[in-house]
């Protein structure tokens, strides 16, 4: 049935009056049920490698690969470098795949030799780009760790969804109170704490400004205060808690979720 699925395969494309076919000789049908599954087949290969690498970890996420490497030294860290993209170029060319080196980037964290990385015949054999903050499935993630570049990303993102609502509600018509409190309770708070896991560890006080001038800025649009207005009184008026309680109840319920330990009390 694979076989079958797989073989005698073409792709048509048509344009005003011509058109014209090709034979699909590798990858999966776009949207097929099986084609997750028979690409996990293929890069379970990848991950079980022998790298050689004691401080090398590879993570999978659909054909998102990132590899995270460390070294007591920037020698020993080019040195592995080298050896890893060799190993993952030839497992490539074996399974008929191609690296795409627009989408690929190189983060050094916690360096300030930057411009070495930049240097290197390595990194300029490859045309990898040398970045301080790259997005990995959803979340903005920097070369400090303090989260700062995830929560302007976010602001950004939620800046323009508030902006498209604010023309459909004023002071006096539009959509209600009630309304504007569903989206934001199931739409806004769940793109805030995305990935909370993840960030929410080492995240810096000018982050954590951000993110309650994001939740005051919908205040102010559900409950059609003004500007001068507190923050309290404005999480009271509405009915909604300050931006740190939500997030850490839903710290506790995905601990809870996963049999993790956690400071909450349930009676």
């Amino acid at each position: 049935m694979v076989r079958d699925f797989l073989c005698d395969r073409t792709t048509h494309v048509t344009l005003g009056n011509s058109s014209s076919s090709k034979r699909v000789t590798k990858g999966c049908p776009q949207g097929s049920i099986s084609g997750p599954t028979l690409w996990n087949i293929i890069i379970s290969d990848l991950i079980a490698l022998p790298f050689n690498a004691p401080n090398l970890k590879i993570v999978v996420f659909a054909d998102d690969i990132m590899v995270m490497m460390q070294g007591p030294s920037l020698p020993t860290i080019f040195k592995t470098l080298q050896t890893t993209l060799q190993t993952i170029e030839d497992w490539c060319k074996e399974h008929k795949l191609q690296i795409s080196t627009d989408k690929s980037a190189l983060m050094p964290m916690f360096t300030r030799n930057r411009e070495e990385f930049k240097r290197h015949p390595i990194i300029v054999a490859w045309g990898i780009k040398i970045v301080s903050k790259m997005r990995y499935l959803g979340g903005m993630l920097d070369c400090k760790l303090d989260w700062c570049p995830h929560t302007q990303h976010l602001e950004n993102k939620l800046l323009r969804i508030r902006n498209n609502r604010v023309r459909c509600s004023k002071a006096t018509w539009g959509m209600s109170f009630h309304n504007l409190l569903t989206i934001y309770k199931y739409a806004i708070l769940p793109a805030i704490t995305y990935a909370l896991e993840a960030w929410s560890i080492s995240l810096s006080k000018r982050a954590k400004s951000k993110q309650q001038q994001m939740q005051r800025s919908f205040l102010i649009f559900i409950t059609k205060a003004y500007k001068t207005v507190s923050h309290e009184a404005l999480s009271a008026i509405a009915g909604i808690m300050p931006i740190e309680q939500p997030m850490q109840l839903y710290k506790d319920i995905r601990a809870i979720s996963r049999g993790n330990p956690t400071n909450a009390v349930i009676n």
